[in-house]
């Protein structure tokens, strides 16, 4: 059971005076306020600062949330500081200032901050089921599975984004099927939970200061923040909590390349390109010629956490590949990319966290055939067209029936993508016109500091992300041991359909299987 002290409080905005009851202070010389102990403001009660308020120690302020409820007041250029689980406002903030300001608002000792960048606005935090006036069963379409969990009532007719924080105790993999990118907020309108178009904040609100910043860390299932993508008039509903959208259609897509199964005896790829920090936390293929994205595919990044060493290695990345979802009537037209991120257990996944499934809005149709590529393999499309649903559609390509013939190769048992295609034009060649052998040893023997005997074919050529780094080991090498080129030798002379006198190093025929 919570205790409280009582006192009497201002009822409306004035001169600030010295308070000394209940362990709450303000005073008019300094503009400043602090509380020390538990505090309760009555019915038609306010307290109103204008300097800034800290929460000094554990300390909960409470206002009267029913009836003629009780507010703690920011006035003009009013602020506040240390707030957080033990010390906040549990009931009712009123914002009179028309600037941004972060809300220090939780309930029974949860601090869950919700920010507006414009006011005047009230707001309160209940860490309550809405069901109960809100039925989190009534839903518009594209909206499902409302949080049970706690909601926010926002009240204000000025113009404002809004920004909603989250934690471990507010179960976001449950309400998303652990998809991040499916995360909504839902405002009740009246009659039911309607989606709120947002996106989840690539830096989360900064939830220990009064003003919204963003500098926190991206967001993930356990913590973050989300913020609406235009402003809103917070009137318009009556309560705010998480949903999930339905208007994402989701892929959960796996896949491993042969360069960097290189030496691997199991379905792991390795991950020396990211060890090395050569993987760039933007997309590669908007620069590539032979990569054309489509829709809204195009620049995705990611961030050095993504790409540093995770809980579980081998979630640790490999590199960027490059996804398209093709017409269901016609494979050979591409409807939509997306630039994604491979783990080296072969999961791929969305760039912004590395762990969710990548998913698409606005498409046309869910039903697509799939096709995933990288800047020095040979791409592959599965045979059949899929349907992708927000959970997340499972596309294999390690055991899944592939469009066309001999369209990848198995190295140690594990079904991959074929490596070597350098020059990104579609086809492997060892030796011959358009050699993707000659380059590397072009970019060998052209390395200024190449300078022993003239120039060895063995040097190595280090710490470089390029498409010549077969193995993907972030070395380029002619000759040798680990050598590039004898990646895509290997690759032609075992081709099933090189078969001309025993195999011949000039075969041109090993070409991409996509329509």
């Amino acid at each position: 059971m919570r205790r409280y002290h009582t006192s009497i409080l201002q009822s409306q905005l004035s001169t600030l005076l010295i308070l000394a009851l209940s362990g709450l202070w303000a005073t008019q010389a300094t503009a400043q306020s602090f509380s020390e102990d538990n505090v309760f403001v009555h019915e038609n009660g306010e307290f109103a600062v204008f300097g800034t308020h800290t929460f000094d120690g554990a300390n909960i302020v409470e206002t009267t949330r029913t009836g003629n409820r009780g507010y703690f007041g920011f006035g003009d250029a009013a602020s506040w500081s240390s707030a957080d689980d033990a010390s906040h406002v549990d009931g009712y903030v009123r914002q009179y200032m028309t600037t941004p300001l972060v809300f220090p608002i939780g309930d029974n000792g949860v601090y869950r901050p919700v920010a507006v960048s414009a006011g005047p606005a009230d707001a309160a935090y209940y860490a309550a089921n809405p069901n109960g006036s809100f039925p989190v069963a009534t839903t518009a379409t594209g909206v499902s599975d409302v949080s049970t969990i706690e909601y926010w009532d926002i009240d204000g007719a000025a113009a404002t984004s809004v920004t909603l924080t989250w934690d471990a105790t507010s179960d976001i993999a449950t309400i998303t099927n652990s998809n991040l990118n499916a995360l909504t907020i839902a405002g009740w309108d009246g009659t039911q939970w309607v989606a709120i178009p947002s996106t989840v904040d690539a830096a989360s609100l900064d939830e220990t200061t009064a003003t919204p910043v963003y500098t926190g860390a991206a967001g993930s299932l356990t913590a973050g923040s989300i913020t609406t993508d235009a402003t809103i008039t917070p009137n318009t509903y009556e309560a705010y909590t998480f949903a999930r959208s339905e208007t994402d259609v989701c892929l959960a897509a796996t896949a491993f390349l042969q360069g960097a199964l290189y030496l691997s005896s199991n379905a792991i790829m390795t991950d020396d390109l990211r060890s090395n920090s050569l993987i760039p936390t933007a997309e590669p293929y908007g620069a590539m010629t032979n990569f054309t994205h489509v829709g809204n595919g195009g620049g995705e990044t990611t961030t050095s956490a993504v790409l540093g060493v995770q809980t579980n290695t081998d979630d640790n990345i490999v590199d960027w590949v490059f996804i398209e979802l093709r017409d269901a009537n016609n494979s050979a037209t591409v409807v939509e990319t997306q630039s994604a991120l491979l783990q080296r257990d072969g999961n791929i996944v969305d760039a912004a966290d590395g762990v969710s499934n990548v998913c698409f809005s606005g498409l046309a149709s869910p039903t697509v055939f799939v096709s995933v590529r990288h800047r020095n393999h040979l791409g592959v499309m599965a045979a059949s067209a899929v349907t992708l649903t927000n959970a997340g559609t499972s596309v294999d390509y390690s055991t899944t029936t592939l469009h066309g013939t001999h369209a990848d190769t198995t190295i140690n048992s594990v079904r991959a993508l074929r490596a070597g295609d350098v020059n990104s034009n579609s086809n492997l060649i060892f030796d011959g016109a358009n050699s993707d052998a000659t380059l590397i040893i072009n970019t060998v023997m052209d390395n200024p500091a190449n300078t022993f005997l003239g120039g060895s074919r063995s040097f190595p050529y280090t710490n470089i992300y390029s498409t010549r780094d077969v193995n993907m080991n972030g070395t380029i090498i002619f000759d040798g041991a680990n050598s590039d080129a004898t990646e895509i030798l290997n690759n032609v002379m075992g081709h099933p359909a090189n078969t001309f006198l025993g195999g011949s190093r000039s075969y041109t025929q090993i070409l991409e299987q996509l329509p």
